[in-house]
């Protein structure tokens, strides 16, 4: 059986709802729901799973940091409970985890069954637990610019979907509408918003923005309908998210902030890839860089050892296997390392299991769970459950 804990990712997702809050800041750009078929690509770190039923459990960040819709709420509406909540964000819509090759913000060539069947449905859930927001994603769906492609952001998204929150680009993310990027800024400027684009994150020049939309809308480029329906989307969250009421920070949200001896026999080693985020982080080869290999060699060739591999996805771990007596994917846990040393020492057990396939060697990717030729080194939901070494001593 495949172990996920949804209930932990929400209360994650209230206890990051509550520190953002007290920042001052009502917006989280999460949860992050694409579905990571391809480990090369350099941001499967923020997919949860390959499945796409396990990154739709993992929706529970949305109440997490929204709260929880109540019964009889309108269907389909954005809803955000108080002072203590932010408005998450499902992100990237569509199939930005099905690229070719794993080549970031590149092609996703897939039918309508399959993009609909994998990369899909952990929106409808988003959308029946509230969410305020979605993000664009800066990938494709077979050639079409998910920023200029109305039939999904308006025609399925809006309108078969009835998502009534407000949806925004990625940052940057209409110039890149075009190859290269500004090369016809007006046409990216049409095509974001007649796809149904409400918000675009203009990190530079906004006044450019600002005057190429104005023009496009007297002109009658744009209609003005199609802005009144952005207006309104987007107001639609702020005043769910009681800005109106209470446009400042709530500075005592601060003082609640953080209020929520083993004998080991084995050497530990820690290895893992180099810092990366998006782009930077695509890989063909997916290798774990020295001295890491040289390390496992050498120390677990000479004691018992247990190696903690940090990374965002599984990476080339096979040859290294004959040495090690045991193997523990910590994935990135952040600023909670503690959490990984408190079961190698048993203060707790395991109990994780895969939520993507780990590989043999790269020429096998693709390779997801349910592939006819699934021949993994080990395959999803594989997992060891162990009891913490108290339980075991009596």
């Amino acid at each position: 059986m495949i172990r996920r804990d949804p209930g932990l990712v929400k209360r994650i997702g209230a206890a990051t709802a509550l520190e953002v809050r007290a920042t001052g800041i009502p917006y989280a750009f999460a949860p992050c729901i694409a579905v990571c078929r391809d480990p090369r690509w350099g941001r499967c770190y923020e997919s949860y799973s390959e499945d796409h039923r396990v990154v739709q459990a993992m929706t529970e960040l949305i109440p997490g940091l929204q709260g929880d819709v109540p019964p009889n709420y309108a269907k389909d509406f954005p809803y955000v409970a108080g002072k203590n909540n932010v408005a998450a964000c499902s992100k990237h819509f569509v199939g930005d985890g099905g690229t070719q090759k794993g080549i970031d913000e590149n092609n996703t060539i897939i039918d309508a069954h399959e993009l609909l069947g994998i990369h899909m449905p952990a929106y409808i859930d988003s959308i029946a637990k509230g969410v305020s927001t979605v993000m664009v994603s800066y990938s494709s769906w077979n050639g079409v610019k998910m920023h200029a492609n109305r039939r999904l952001v308006t025609g399925h998204l809006k309108k078969k979907l009835g998502f009534k929150g407000f949806v925004i680009s990625d940052w940057q993310g209409i110039d890149r509408i075009t190859t290269p990027p500004d090369a016809n800024y007006t046409y990216s400027v049409q095509a974001s918003i007649t796809a149904g684009i409400d918000m675009v994150m203009v990190p530079y020049d906004y006044p450019a923005f600002i005057d190429t939309l104005t023009n496009l809308v007297n002109q009658k480029v744009i209609p003005m309908k199609r802005i009144n329906d952005a207006v309104r989307r987007i107001l639609r969250v702020k005043f769910v998210l009681g800005l109106f009421e209470n446009p400042l920070p709530d500075h005592s949200l601060v003082d609640q902030i953080g209020k929520q001896s083993n004998h080991f026999s084995y050497a530990i080693v820690v290895v893992g890839e180099p810092p990366y985020a998006e782009t930077a982080g695509d890989s063909l080869n997916l290798t774990i860089p020295e001295p890491g290999p040289s390390t496992i060699q050498t120390v677990c060739g000479a004691v018992r050892c247990v190696v903690v591999v940090i990374s965002g996805r599984p990476v080339v771990i096979e040859p290294y296997l004959p040495v090690m007596d045991a193997l523990v994917a910590a994935w990135l846990p952040g600023s909670e390392g503690q959490g990984v040393a408190d079961v190698l020492f048993g203060d707790f057990g395991f109990t994780g299991t895969l939520p993507r396939t780990w590989f043999k060697s790269v020429e096998q990717l693709p390779m997801n769970v349910g592939d006819k030729n699934y021949d993994p080194l080990f395959p999803f939901g594989f997992g060891l459950t162990t009891k913490p070494a108290a339980a075991v001593q009596n």
